[in-house]
């Protein structure tokens, strides 16, 4: 006989329903590994009880090897209890398949109607943003407190048109149901997830994500000075290129030791380009990092190095520039000064020579003559008297030998 397999009520192998609820039955009546004869016929029985019910095919026919087959269970005359609801089928020789070993269990409770609709919880859309015919997965958590009877989400493309309203599937690992699906058009997508109940209870919950474009921006970063000494500033220059517009243009800065000095610091917007000044007091190696993000979170790092010198020792002329201008003004004065009294003086040749009167002296007459004396030589040079050296007060000590003669005394010099 043929296999019988996937007996559910609507969906389900163990269903709860209230008397009255009418019940999908489903089962697959399959000859393909067991004779590949035709199949023949299919019905049903309620806790093992003959006559069975006739199903009918999915398709309308009964013409291949495996036929999918379907009944539906009318539960008002079942009063309240757990049934077990087994299906049977044949082939066209015929074999008969009548054992009691392909059942699905219906419970059938008396409850006040249920009037609570399904819980939607924990919706998202994975990535978000996504770049375009990326794989988005839509999901949700869906609770009822009787059970879930379907779940289906709605896809509204950026100009509110719906692209799609589909099943989602139960992922048992993760008690969640799922859609997964691409998009090629950029912009904001929105969604709608329903769920509904045996009751005919539903609920919605909605959400959206973004298709952007997922090129990170480009940066030129160029620094002013990349070897300044301590106490000098130094200006950092980014030009940050990107096809969507630009949210924020950041530097971080460390010193030597990896402490961080500057924090994710905003840099100005200059002419078109980014720019941030710093000033370096401590020598050594300072590392940066220029951040920029675009308005859909895509961003890119520029990092770089700068090192740090002491300044060199000034030199003499730095230090004492003022002392050395000090004396050349006084050496320009100075010869100022002298240059101009030289002008003012006049040479020997220049100095005018006062005229000189010719005097006529009057007529004198010629007194008598007188006797001359003849002059008295006088010596030209008067003697030179020369000083008598006086002895000293103590004579001096003649040595020991007996040899010694002591000079002669001084004669007087007239």
């Amino acid at each position: 006989p043929p296999n019988i397999i996937n007996v559910l009520l609507d969906g389900s192998a163990s269903l709860t329903v209230t008397p009255g609820a009418m019940v999908a039955l489903t089962a697959t009546i399959d000859e393909s590994i067991t004779g590949n004869s035709i199949i023949g016929g299919a019905n049903y029985t309620i806790n093992g009880t003959w006559p069975g019910t006739m199903m009918l095919p999915t398709d309308g026919f009964f013409d291949t090897e495996t036929e999918d087959v379907n009944a539906t269970i009318d539960t008002t005359s079942l009063p309240d209890g757990i049934y077990q609801i087994c299906v049977h089928g044949w082939d066209d020789v015929p074999n008969g398949h009548d054992a009691f070993d392909a059942c699905a269990q219906l419970t059938v409770q008396t409850t006040p109607p249920d009037t609570t609709s399904p819980t939607i919880s924990n919706v998202q859309a994975d990535p978000d943003p996504a770049a375009p015919n990326e794989d988005v997965r839509i999901s949700a958590t869906v609770n009822d407190n009787d059970q879930v009877s379907g779940v289906w989400v709605e896809v509204k493309d950026p100009n509110d048109t719906a692209v799609g309203n589909n099943t989602m599937t139960y992922d048992v690992g993760n008690n969640e149901y799922y859609y997964v699906d691409s998009y090629t058009d950029m912009g904001t997508y929105t969604f709608t997830i329903w769920a509904n109940d045996p009751s005919g209870n539903w609920a919605s919950a909605s959400d959206s994500f973004d298709v952007v474009e997922q090129d990170p921006p480009t940066m030129d970063v160029t620094v002013s000075n990349d070897e300044p000494e301590v106490g000098d500033t130094v200006t950092f220059e980014a030009d940050v290129e990107d096809d969507n517009d630009i949210d924020d243009v950041t530097i971080t800065i460390s010193d030597p030791d990896g402490t961080t000095v500057v924090s994710d610091d905003d840099m100005d917007l200059e002419g078109g380009v980014y720019v941030f000044d710093f000033e370096f007091d401590e020598a050594g190696d300072w590392t940066y990092m220029i951040t920029a993000v675009d308005e859909y979170g895509n961003s890119d790092d520029y990092t770089g190095t700068i090192s740090v010198t002491e300044p060199a020792a000034p030199s003499f002329f730095e230090d004492y520039w003022w002392l050395i201008l000090v004396i050349v003004i006084i050496i320009v004065v100075v010869l100022l000064v002298v240059g101009i009294m030289m002008r003012k003086k006049p040479e020997a040749a220049e100095m005018p020579v006062a005229p000189v009167e010719e005097q006529v002296a009057p007529p004198q007459e010629t007194p008598p003559a007188e006797p001359v004396e003849a002059p008295v030589e006088k010596p030209h040079e008067e003697p030179v008297e020369v000083p008598v050296e006086e002895p000293p007060e103590e004579p001096p000590v003649p040595p020991a030998d007996e040899s010694f003669v002591p000079p002669p005394p001084p004669e007087d010099i007239e």
